[in-house]
């Protein structure tokens, strides 16, 4: 007869390999290991003129493997305050390694860490520049007929101050201002209107809004007639213009109607300004009241006659 075989207890086996493994796994986690850990910096207290891109540490740490298990799995990172007087020099930002080494040692605070070492403690920056840049308006105003302005739209700010580095400052010229209109306006205006930042992550203005003003007018038209007056003319002739009186006629608000006279306004007939083959003068209008619109001379052309 043959003999039987005694049968194979798998549970022993599972449970012998089970219980090694774990023996063999807690004796690996008991091991010390070095390990390097990127950790953030979130600085504090920049300039505004200053730009720093995200700040990371390279951090080596001798630690159990347990430890390791409990950080790796972690988002690392800690503050620190920027001294702008001792900390920003030479376009750096020069850290504290005394300080870097206890916020680390919080950070891994446990009695098998050891921080062995980190790296960079000197940070390169990009530093702002600022200049003045004029503004580009770009308004439309269309008036209820027999309304206008006399000023037109009056904003608070013409030009503004733009920080940015270099590489995009120098290629601002100016920056525009958003489009601003008005149809068919007859009363006063006011309200605010925004900047176009070229480069909004990059650039930044003084102001992103402007305030501004309209001034409304009614209107009315008035002429005003003055004495042709000729100046040098030839002492051995003397003149004689047709017509001998020349009309202005402009736009004056309402309530100035009554004001604006003659004296107001001064012009001028050079003879030496003659067209001398159509024997005709030109007129030029040297000053006007400057709360006139539009002021014209009529005629344009004087004719003349010269006599002994």
């Amino acid at each position: 007869m043959r003999k039987s075989r005694g049968k194979v207890n798998w549970r022993i086996i599972v449970f012998f390999l089970v219980f090694t493994s774990l023996i063999w796994l807690v004796l690996q986690l008991s091991k010390i290991y070095s390990h390097q850990f990127l950790v953030e910096i979130q600085l504090q207290d920049l300039p505004a003129a200053v730009e720093v891109d995200n700040v990371e540490l390279k951090v080596d740490v001798e630690m159990s493997g347990f430890q390791l298990l409990k950080y790796v799995t972690r988002d690392l990172y800690f503050t620190y305050k920027v001294d702008d007087s001792k900390n920003i020099k030479d376009n750096h930002i020069i850290l504290d390694d005394d300080v870097l080494l206890a916020e680390l040692e919080k950070l891994f605070s446990t009695t098998s860490s050891v921080v062995a070492g980190f790296s960079p403690s000197k940070i390169p920056v990009e530093t702002q520049k600022s200049k003045i840049l004029p503004l580009v308006f770009n308004d439309h105003i269309n008036f209820k007929n027999g309304f206008n302005s006399l000023d037109g739209i009056r904003y608070n700010k013409k030009e503004v101050e733009v920080s940015a580095p270099n590489f995009i400052l120098d290629t601002l010229q100016k920056i525009h201002v958003s489009r601003l209109q008005f149809d068919d306006l007859s009363v006063d205006e006011e309200g605010e209107v925004k900047l176009k930042n070229p480069a909004p992550d990059f650039v930044k203005l003084s102001d992103d809004i402007l305030t501004y003003q309209i001034k409304v007018e009614e209107m009315t038209e008035k002429e005003i007639s003055v004495p042709v007056q000729i100046s040098n003319l030839p002492n051995q002739f003397k003149i004689k213009t047709m017509p001998d009186q020349i009309k202005i006629v402009f736009h004056v608000p309402k309530d100035l109607y009554e004001e604006i006279n003659a004296g107001d306004f001064d012009v001028e007939i050079d003879y030496n300004q003659r067209i001398e083959e159509l024997g005709v003068l030109l007129p030029k209008l040297l000053k006007s009241h400057d709360r006139v619109m539009n002021p014209k001379i009529l005629p344009q052309k004087i004719e003349y006659l010269l006599v002994d």
